[in-house]
């Protein structure tokens, strides 16, 4: 599965390598960015920016307020990603403020876009190591999920056991926008505070409107899920704050855009790339009808 995202250019580190790798980006295993990619790409997407205005917004990233509900968290990291970072600083006498943006929505390869296998996060005597953890720019964004189990009780037990260890090990979910659960053939996606009966599933339809011909479900929702300008897209437009009583609640709000989004692609593809050049069609004439356009030219004549 995580050779997919390597196809679609993300950096993918797997079993001990991650666990070597990724010890070196941060401090502990209750950390869960990687600062220095963080600061590395927050420099390239933002090359005008101060050095002491990026680690400013650095540290607005790095020192949530944890005594929040993780909903309310999610909610202001959204704004962070879709509307960037307001920071000021005091610069020759005078007070400066200036924007930063967290990721690059306009030019997607200039993002950092990293797949990692069983990010551990540790959280006093609890230990939670996800499948795999997309970052994108240091920020853990997506869990991913398999369910060993088949049948619809599997599902429940398993998204229960994920409950737990969403409030055992917050500090991840405080990051995490999306959760993405595998079981057998069955994809289920949502907003990382929305209820299992809330997420959505990867249907026939999207299946069939796929620009790839995967028998795979697993293989071909990575491929259209997470190729990175659709993702960005999913990011910015699709996750909305909803109000919840007196609380704002982060939805994965239900999205039809990505079949309307694969079927023009495929139109397009399919008319400039995969259609041969027609031939004239030719008119295909009996011989004996042949014979008698003959006999009635030479009557005419």
């Amino acid at each position: 599965m995580l050779l997919w995202f390597e196809v679609l250019g993300y950096t993918v580190l797997l079993g001990r390598e991650s666990s070597f790798r990724i010890l070196t980006e941060r401090e502990t295993e209750s950390e869960v960015i990687l600062r220095d990619r963080l600061a590395q790409s927050l420099r390239k997407i933002n090359p005008h920016v101060s050095e002491l205005a990026l680690q400013k917004a650095i540290n607005k990233l790095y020192f949530y307020d944890f005594k929040n509900k993780i909903n309310s968290n999610n909610e202001t990291l959204q704004k962070y990603l879709t509307q960037g970072i307001d920071v000021s600083y005091y610069f020759n006498g005078k007070f400066v403020f200036t924007k930063v943006k967290v990721i690059d929505y306009t030019h997607p390869l200039n993002n950092d876009w990293l797949a990692v296998h069983q990010f551990s996060v540790t959280a006093d005597n609890w230990h939670y190591s996800p499948e795999i953890v997309i970052f994108i720019n240091g920020l853990p964004l997506v869990v991913i999920e398999v369910c060993p189990g088949l049948n619809k009780r599997a599902i429940w037990s398993f998204y229960k056991n994920i409950l737990i260890y969403k409030e055992k090990t917050k500090k991840l979910f405080y990051y995490a926008q999306i959760m993405i659960i595998f079981q057998g053939d069955e994809v289920r996606f949502g907003q990382i505070n929305q209820s299992l009966e809330q997420f959505q599933v990867w249907s026939n339809a999207e299946k069939e409107q796929s620009l790839f011909d995967w028998k795979n479900t697993r293989v071909g929702f990575i491929q259209d899920y997470f190729d990175k300008r659709y993702f960005l897209h999913i990011l910015k437009a699709s996750i909305q704050a909803k109000p919840l009583g007196r609380e704002t609640l982060t939805q994965l709000i239900e999205n039809h855009q990505s079949s309307n989004r694969f079927s023009e692609e495929n139109l397009i593809k399919k008319s400039k790339f995969l259609r041969k050049p027609q031939r004239k069609k030719r008119l295909l004439i009996p011989v004996k009808s042949k014979i008698l356009l003959k006999r009635t030219k030479i009557k005419k004549l």
